[in-house]
Parts: C-alpha cells; sequence; structure tokens
C-alpha cells in the first residue's frame, strides 16, 4: 500500500513537472516574439516565478533580466515585484544574505506605494504580504529566528477566514518556534495546525506540521502515537 501511494505520487508530481515545464518552454518561445518591453518585463518575470523552485537557478537568471528591464523602465512597481522574485529564489538557492538584501530593497518600495496590490507573483495575496513571507522564511532558514518571527508576525496583519491560511500560518509559526528552541510555542501550534490539517482533509496532508511536531518529541524524547500513524499513513 505504501509503495503504491509512493508511485502515485511521484507519477503526479512527475506530470506537474512535465506540464510546468512545458508551460516554461512555451514563455521562452514568446520572449522572440514580443518587442513592447511591458510584455518582455511581464515574461521575463513569469518564466522566473515559474521556475522559481523547479529550477531555480534559471528563476534567477531570469528574475536578474527582468530587474534590470525594470529599472531601464523606471517603474517602481514592476521593480518591486522583480525584486521579490528575485529575492526568493536566492532564497532557494540558499544565498540568504542576498536574498534578504534584495527582499528588503522590494518591501521598502512597496511600502512606500502604500497600496495591498495583488500581482501576478503574489499568489493571489498583497504583495506586501509576500514580501513579510519571503523575509520571515529567509530569515529563518540563515538562523535569525528573532527577525523571522518579527516578520512572520507582520504578515498577519492581513486577515484572512481561510483554512488554509490559517493552517500554514501555525504551521509556520511551530517551524519558527522549533528552529528557536521554544518548544513549548512550537507543540503549541503544531498541533493547532495539526487538527486544521485532519479537519480540512480527513487525513494528514502537510508534511512540514508532523516533521517539525517530530523534531519537538524525539528532542523531548516524547512520540505522541496518533503523530506516528498520521506520519505512516501519508
Amino acid at each position: 500500500m505504501k509503495r503504491i501511494f509512493f508511485v502515485t505520487c511521484l507519477f503526479f508530481f512527475i506530470q506537474y513537472l512535465q506540464a510546468q515545464d512545458r508551460q516554461t518552454d512555451s514563455l521562452k518561445q514568446l520572449l522572440f516574439q514580443v518587442k513592447e518591453d511591458t510584455s518582455l518585463f511581464k515574461t521575463l518575470l513569469l518564466i522566473s516565478f515559474n521556475t522559481l523552485y523547479s529550477y531555480s537557478d534559471t528563476a534567477v537568471l531570469y528574475a536578474e533580466k527582468a530587474l534590470l528591464l525594470a529599472k531601464e523602465l523606471e517603474e517602481p512597481k514592476k521593480e518591486s515585484e522583480a525584486l521579490r522574485v528575485y529575492g526568493a529564489a536566492l532564497s532557494v538557492t540558499g544565498n540568504y544574505p542576498l536574498s534578504i538584501d534584495y527582499l528588503l530593497k522590494g518591501l521598502h518600495i512597496e511600502e512606500k506605494l502604500k497600496t495591498h496590490r495583488i500581482t501576478d507573483v503574489s499568489y493571489a495575496k498583497p504583495l506586501l504580504q509576500i514580501f513579510y513571507y519571503d523575509l520571515s522564511e529567509a530569515y529563518r532558514d540563515e538562523g535569525d529566528y528573532e527577525n523571522a518571527l518579527s516578520y512572520y508576525n507582520k504578515s498577519k496583519m492581513f486577515p484572512s477566514n481561510s483554512a488554509d491560511d490559517l493552517r500554514e500560518s501555525l504551521m509556520n509559526l511551530s517551524i519558527i518556534y522549533e528552529k528557536f528552541n521554544q518548544l513549548d510555542s512550537a507543540i503549541l501550534y503544531g498541533k493547532k495546525a495539526y487538527y486544521v490539517d485532519i479537519k480540512m482533509n480527513g487525513k494528514g496532508d502537510r508534511a512540514p506540521i508532523y516533521i517539525t511536531l517530530g523534531n519537538v518529541y524525539i528532542r523531548r524524547k516524547i512520540i505522541p502515537f496518533r503523530y506516528i500513524i498520521t506520519v505512516l499513513h501519508n
């Protein structure tokens, strides 16, 4: 049963990557056709955004091109969008100091705009909120947990009634507190994320919730049976 589940997941993951590759190839072909600067910028940005987690080096390359074009056009909104994707791509590659530098520059521009605009690279959320998310993750992965928590709290200033958003928020807080060695808080938010996840799906769906809780309980030498069962069934 576990082998069947693994093979099924692998199949859908490969299908997803293939679909993403086809979309990226189409965008790359479009580069040879677009002549107007705004269309060229959008195409460069979407190629970078589309390859952010699958081909992060490619994402860095195209984000840099988009950023250079945005600066030539002297359009702060475009520059902010390019800085967001550039910073996120650098974070995926593990270059956290440079990622944070670009994300802070983009955040500064976005805060000056004083808008909560939603863009093609902000996952249907305000771009300002995504900057806070990205900075929280980059600082967390760099090991600066105080700044990670600070920026994550800023991201929560944007209200949401989505169960998915609540689960992600609780999960990320659990991860930050576990890294920050505040294990009681990590367990508190991890358990809340666990119950939201089960309520949403009828089973465990978000692996980082269970990995984080497992890390905490291993450090405390306590492994709750229900979390083991949840992980084994997924």
